[in-house]
């Protein structure tokens, strides 16, 4: 994307010396030798004066020519031809780099001139996908630039088109996978933008220098953001974003998250003339830079961002307009699912807390860090910060705040995304939405609200399965039935947890749930096998049939298979003889992920505590089948 530093006036009245000079056929002579003709006093003869003005004035009736192009043609190109007004630009700023280099001179002038084009046309190649990304111009640039001198107008005017210049060579090398290259060209601009800050403490100072773009516009006003105060900030931000994301890609994740919070604190402060601040994409940057703190524990940052990102979205739908709904809506319903994934860890962290404490560990709940400093001070950001907790809840009252907070972003989120429209979004919101009612439920006392709870996660999620298309969502289908295997698990524990002593019979009401919560939950993880079958490594079977799983699904596989041979083992039935069949099954199950894990070694720590488990159940296996056959005999 380009970002423009300025547009000009309309239409753009072109002197008739101009056209006078572009159709005299001598013109280019006189302007090559004009510093030769002088009179004997070393001064400009009037006739040798007014050919330099007529080629000054070529020169600048071609630039904004090309800059009309540039910030108000394009915009209408049409779909065929969509660089067409840019293709017109870089004609018209290569012939009026042309006339700059048949001035023949050296002046400071013609040298940030020639840059500035040369910058201007290769910013036009890398737009206009040309090979090479305008590296050869941009390097042509550099070598254009005047080293600095004592003057402050000097140094300011190379030092910004030299900040200019690394950013665009960056993103060119970014293009290519260079990135320790891209790396080290913005650590130079950002060292430029430091040392300009440093040198001029106000705008007024900075702005007090001469433009070098005032000989380029000729009589045309500069624009507010092509001042120096503007360009700089405008510079200096894109170099902290383009930072945020080669640390990104560089691995360097809380570096990115740095930079990317200074971004978004100075696109906020230059949001008047900066030529990339779109409030919404404000909006969506900041609830996903909430993620990256929110799974660090920082809750009060996190928060903070989720709120600074709602406010900014209702500040935006004041002002909206009918083409700007659509995009709201959108992303008003990614921003609520930052908001939910927040309700998440948060309850998540509750959980973990109880767990810990029944265990008998030690619990400690570590302060909620202070936040630093805050994007936007403002009433509605402070009132939606509120609503939240910045700390893992202690009791079921404090979750149940947190629950109906995060289901209120559920219902923002699905009123956009739904199973006939958006359906691998709807199935992530409503996996959130499961993940909530899964926790708030390991804090409910009561176990029958428990299994409510569960019922209402097992509806939500069968509701997908019966929808879904495994053709078109197979990864869903995988996830969706493997969640449904855990939580008719769940229940089925839950179910058992309260059975009445002696109520053993398969025809009992309570009994009878319980098998038919463990037919369900067997059910659905032999369906997740079944939709995984086919990702195996190829040509690993061997004689024996086992295939290695592919790694992302080694621990699902081996945890289903797991699963399924203990449902067997649980099942309440009313003969030995069945009873004895269901151990069969439970010790073929086990005896798979035995062998599994027997020929690939190198995967059994992805199982580690299930394996240990398991194999305190083989080994009295054999002792319990045997007294079962033996009761079927005698």
């Amino acid at each position: 994307m380009r970002y423009s530093l300025y547009r000009c006036n309309g239409n753009v009245p072109v002197p008739q010396s101009i056209y006078s000079a572009i159709k005299h056929p001598k013109l280019k002579a006189v302007l090559t030798h004009h510093e030769t003709h002088r009179g004997c006093n070393g001064q400009k003869n009037p006739k040798q004066a007014r050919a330099i003005k007529m080629a000054d004035e070529s020169i600048q009736y071609l630039y904004i020519k090309a800059r009309r192009c540039i910030d108000v043609d394009h915009a209408s190109d049409p779909i065929r031809e969509p660089f067409k007004s840019l293709y017109a630009a870089s004609e018209h700023l290569g012939s009026a780099l042309n006339s700059l280099k048949n001035r023949g001179d050296q002046t400071e002038q013609t040298q940030l001139a020639a840059a500035q084009i040369l910058y201007e046309m290769a910013v036009i190649e890398a737009d206009t996908e040309e090979a090479g990304g305008g590296v050869k111009k941009l390097q042509e640039a550099l070598d254009s630039l005047p080293s600095l001198s004592n003057e402050a107008s000097a140094s300011v005017s190379r030092a910004i088109l030299h900040l200019s210049i690394l950013n665009q060579l960056a993103i060119v090398d970014s293009v290519r996978n260079m990135l320790e290259e891209a790396l080290q060209k913005l650590k130079a601009a950002e060292k430029i933008y430091n040392t300009l800050n440093e040198k001029y403490k106000t705008e007024a100072e900075l702005d007090s220098v001469p433009h070098h773009l005032e000989f380029l516009l000729g009589k045309e006003p500069l624009p507010q953001r092509a001042k120096y105060s503007s360009w700089i900030e405008e510079e200096g931000t894109k170099t902290k974003y383009y930072l945020a994301q080669c640390y990104q890609h560089l691995g360097e994740k809380e570096t990115a998250a740095i930079y990317c919070h200074l971004t978004l604190k100075k696109q906020l402060k230059c949001r008047d003339f900066l030529s990339f601040f779109d409030p919404i994409d404000w909006a969506v940057n900041a609830a996903t830079l909430s993620q990256f703190f929110l799974y660090r524990d920082n809750f009060p940052l996190a928060l903070h961002l989720l709120a600074c990102a709602d406010h900014m979205l209702n500040e935006t739908r004041k002002k909206a307009t009918v083409d700007d709904e659509e995009k709201l809506s959108w992303r008003a319903a990614d921003v609520a699912r930052c908001w939910i994934k927040y309700g998440v860890v948060i309850l998540e962290a509750s959980k973990n807390l109880k767990r810990d404490y029944e265990d008998g560990k030690p619990v400690e709940v570590t302060p909620a860090p202070p936040l630093p400093t805050k994007l936007i001070d403002h009433d509605d950001v402070v009132a939606a910060e509120k609503e939240w907790r910045v700390e893992p809840a202690k009791t079921f009252e404090e979750a149940r705040e947190v629950f109906l907070a995060a289901q209120r972003k559920v219902a923002e989120a699905t009123s956009y995304y739904s199973l006939k429209d958006r359906a691998s979004d709807y199935v992530l919101v409503t996996q959130d939405s499961s993940k909530l009612y899964r926790d708030l439920a390991a804090l409910e006392p009561s176990a029958d609200r428990k299994c409510k709870m569960h019922k209402r996660r097992i509806d939500m999620l069968e509701e997908m399965a019966g929808t879904l298309n495994p053709k078109y969502y197979s990864a869903e289908m995988q996830q969706i039935h493997f969640e449904l295997g855990e939580v008719y698990t769940e229940m089925m524990e839950i179910k058992y947890s309260v059975l009445p002593k002696g109520m053993l019979k398969p025809r009992d009401g309570p009994v009878n749930k319980i098998n038919g919560f463990i037919r369900n939950a067997i059910a659905h993880y032999q369906m997740f096998l079944d939709l995984i079958k086919d990702f195996v490594v190829d040509g690993t079977e061997g004689s024996d049939g086992i295939f290695k799983i592919e790694d992302s699904y080694v621990r699902p596989a081996l945890v289903a298979r797991f699963s399924i041979g203990r449902l067997f083992s649980k099942y309440i039935v009313g003969h030995p003889r069945e009873n004895l069949e269901n151990l069969e099954k439970c010790k073929k199950y086990y005896e798979q992920v035995e062998a599994y894990v027997k020929k690939y070694p190198e995967h059994e720590h992805l199982i580690s505590g299930e394996a240990e488990v398991m194999r305190e159940l083989m080994a009295v296996l054999p002792q319990t089948i045997q007294n079962l056959i033996s009761s079927t005999i005698y």
